[in-house]
């Protein structure tokens, strides 16, 4: 009998060999395997200043499917494993009319993969695989990469969370993000294989084809145009904000005479967003796709909101975006820290652990105080500048110590009584979750300037 503490251990600290890259046999260009390393290290960059272990993975572009299986719609809740491990990330309870129940497996060498579910929105996808293994599957295996190519539409950037169930399985699931919108009824197109140096990849791939019809999660999706919102400076003109279930995205188009990926995001990637949302300010993880042409450099650049839905957006009365310029782009600042996390004094209060005090590199300081906890919410006060909003919305997060791969975001709004207060809740707590540390990642080498307001809505 499988216990909630086996299904909840989490694999720590996967290092993939950045060698791997060039020798997997796939036809890549440099440019495409350059991209590929660097959205990795993006994304570790980000979790390790969070410093929570929770896996990230990047899949590379591989398209090798077999068979065709129509999808039939059957809620996670029929999926045990499945079902304790969504409702632990803490998005059960909102996907479950969403996803799509697939169930098919392939044995390849020792693996047998099972694509378990799946749920799509116009630019995001979650998918569901249980992976069982001939041989024990050791704690420092470096896990397995992921690609997924909806109606043709392949991803631009992915990230997984793994937990082991036992020696043998593990479940991992996958959140793919797409630059193209993607069409509500696909054909599915899913390669899977072991990227760790003693299995073989050829002897690891698993492939798969399917289809589905994903209307009701469609339904739920607005896409908001932006126009005339410019940055000549920075070659940056926003585009559009999408949002649906799974979040919104404020999407931007990059156009620079820089000839190299690298030089302009080491030059440029200075512009933060946040949306102010009735009053509640939201922004995050900021990642781009960009491709060297003979005109320079193109693509997109998306600034990925998971707590700003499109139910908050549909309702919403007030939408504004305001711009700011960081003195720093992310590689500098990288460079300045050396990916050092410097321990400060903690506070331990009402079964939540959590720093009070936030020196910044300018002299300034941020103070959290007056926190409470009533039912299933937490609400503390901070104090700080104006433009500590943006890694406040950027960055604090509250985890779980139960699970280290659950975690909740705030909402945040000003104190309009007091200037430079915010206030911070965290809704939705159970209270069985008692034990939670809350982390913030204050990026004190950097300092924000407001360039502009925009109305939205």
């Amino acid at each position: 009998m499988i216990n909630q503490r086996e299904v909840l251990e989490i694999i720590d600290n996967i290092d993939i060999n950045e060698e791997e890259f060039n020798k997997i046999d796939v036809e890549l260009n440099d440019i495409e395997k350059k991209r590929i390393k660097k959205s990795y290290k993006d994304k570790i960059k980000y979790k390790k200043f969070s410093y929570k272990n929770a896996i990230v993975a990047v899949g590379l572009t591989i398209t090798i499917c077999t068979g065709m299986v129509l999808c039939s719609p059957v809620m996670a809740s029929n999926i045990p494993v499945l079902s304790r491990i969504y409702e632990n990330l803490g998005i059960y309870d909102e996907y479950e009319d969403y996803t799509t129940y697939v169930g098919q497996s392939e044995k390849i060498g020792k693996y047998t993969y099972t694509v378990e579910e799946i749920m799509v929105t116009p630019y995001k996808s979650l998918l569901g695989i249980k992976i069982k293994s001939d041989d024990i599957i050791p704690e420092n295996h470096q896990g397995f990469m992921t690609s997924l190519e909806i109606g043709g539409v392949s991803w631009s950037s992915a990230e997984s969370k793994n937990y082991r169930i036992d020696d043998n399985t593990i479940v991992t699931t996958i959140e793919h993000n797409y630059d193209r919108k993607v069409p509500k009824k696909s054909s599915i197109k899913l390669s899977i294989h072991s990227i760790d140096v003693n299995d073989d990849y050829n002897d690891t791939m698993g492939s798969f084809e399917f289809k589905a019809n994903f209307d009701s999660s469609y339904s739920k999706f607005t896409t908001i145009p932006v126009k005339n919102i410019e940055f000549d400076k920075y070659g940056v003109k926003l585009n559009e904000i999408n949002s649906g279930i799974m979040g919104t995205n404020i999407v931007s188009k990059i156009k620079s005479n820089e000839d190299d990926e690298g030089v302009y995001l080491s030059k440029n990637d200075k512009l933060e967003y946040i949306l102010n949302v009735d009053g509640k300010f939201y922004s995050g993880y900021k990642y781009s796709n960009l491709r060297s042409t003979l005109f320079g450099i193109k693509g997109l650049a998306i600034t990925e909101i998971d707590n700003l839905t499109f139910n908050d957006i549909d309702e919403s009365k007030n939408i504004e975006l305001m711009v700011y310029e960081a003195q720093y782009t992310n590689d500098e600042i990288i460079e300045m820290s050396s990916g050092e996390y410097r321990e400060a004094e903690k506070t331990f209060d009402q079964g939540i652990t959590y720093e009070e005090e936030y020196k910044f590199e300018d002299g300034t300081f941020g103070n959290l105080y007056g926190l409470e906890r009533l039912d299933e919410t937490v609400k503390v006060h901070y104090r700080g500048k104006e433009s500590d909003i943006v890694p406040l919305t950027q960055n604090l997060r509250l985890y779980s110590n139960k699970n280290p791969n659950k975690y909740y975001v705030p909402n945040i709004y000003k104190n309009l009584n007091i200037d430079g207060e915010f206030i911070i809740e965290f809704r939705n707590i159970p209270k069985s979750d008692y034990s939670l540390e809350m982390t913030f990642w204050n990026n004190s080498y950097n300092s924000y300037s407001l360039l502009e307001e925009y109305k939205i809505k």
